[in-house]
C-alpha cells in the first residue's frame, strides 16, 4: 500500500462543503450466515458493577499471558460488553457499543484456546449472548501464522476477531461508510480493553495480519465480509 492509495481513500470518502450529498439508496448484499456446527452455547448472566475512571487509569496493553483458562462468566462479560444487546426501541436493537447510524457492521468471531466449560475452537458470537461453534480443535498456531507469527495468539486464553459486513454501512453512507466501519472497530477495541482491566485480565489489540489468511481461517468471502481488527485476552504475567 503506497501513500497515494491512502490519500485517495481520504479524498474519495470526504464530504466537501458546497457539494451535494445524495440521500442513501439502501441496497445490502450481506454475507451468508456462519455455518454453526452444533447447538449454540448460552453465555451466563452476571452483575454490572464497576468504577470507570479507575479502570481507565489502569488500562495497559499486555502481550505475555499465563497458561491458564479464563472463566465462562468472564468471556460472557467481554462478549456482551463489546457487542451485546442492551435494549430495544420498537424494532431497533440497541447494543453496548456505539455504531454509526446504528448499522453495526461488525461481526465477532472468537478463537477459544483456554476457557472453562468450552472446547477449544472457533466460535461465532450472537448478540443474544450465545456462541455458535464453527470449528473445534487447537487452532491457535494456524491463526498466529495468519497474524505474522505473533505468538501471543497461541499463549492467550481467547482471541476476538472482528470482521465487517461492509454493506450494512455502505448501503447507507456509500464510500464514506468505510470510515465509519473503522471508527466502529475502534469503539469495540477500546471497550474490550477496559472490560479486561475490570476483570483483572490483560489484552492487546492487533492490526497486523494477512487479510486473506485470516479470511480463510474464518471461512468468509472477501466480497461480503472483511477482517478488520483482532484482540488477544488472558491472564497477564
Amino acid at each position: 500500500m503506497d501513500k497515494n492509495t491512502c490519500e485517495d481513500f481520504i479524498k474519495g470518502t470526504s464530504y466537501f462543503s458546497g457539494e451535494r450529498v445524495d440521500p442513501p439508496e439502501l441496497h445490502e448484499e450481506l454475507p451468508p450466515s456462519p455455518n454453526i456446527i452444533s447447538e449454540p452455547v448460552a453465555l451466563p448472566s452476571f452483575d454490572q458493577n464497576t468504577n470507570l475512571l479507575q479502570i481507565i487509569n489502569r488500562r495497559r496493553s499486555k502481550r505475555n499471558f499465563e497458561n491458564k483458562p479464563i472463566s465462562l462468566v468472564q468471556l460472557s462479560k467481554l462478549c456482551w460488553g463489546t457487542q451485546g444487546e442492551t435494549g430495544r426501541v420498537g424494532q431497533t436493537i440497541l447494543r453496548s457499543v456505539a455504531s454509526a447510524g446504528n448499522r453495526h457492521p461488525l461481526n465477532t468471531y472468537i478463537l477459544i484456546n483456554r476457557v472453562e466449560e468450552l472446547l477449544p475452537g472457533l466460535y461465532f458470537y450472537n448478540n443474544s449472548n450465545s456462541l455458535g461453534p464453527l470449528r473445534l480443535g487447537e487452532l491457535g498456531g494456524e491463526l498466529a501464522e495468519a497474524c505474522l507469527g505473533q505468538k501471543m495468539i497461541e499463549s492467550c486464553s481467547a482471541v476476538f476477531i472482528w470482521t465487517a459486513a461492509t454493506a450494512r454501512t455502505t448501503s447507507v453512507y456509500r464510500a464514506r461508510g468505510y470510515r465509519y466501519i473503522f471508527l466502529d472497530a475502534g469503539h469495540i477495541g477500546a471497550q474490550l480493553q477496559l472490560l479486561c482491566v475490570d476483570l483483572g485480565l490483560g489484552s492487546c489489540n492487533i492490526g497486523a495480519f494477512w487479510d486473506d489468511k485470516v479470511a480463510k481461517f474464518l471461512g468468509i468471502e472477501h466480497k461480503h465480509e472483511i477482517p478488520i481488527y483482532i484482540a488477544v485476552v488472558g491472564w497477564p504475567k
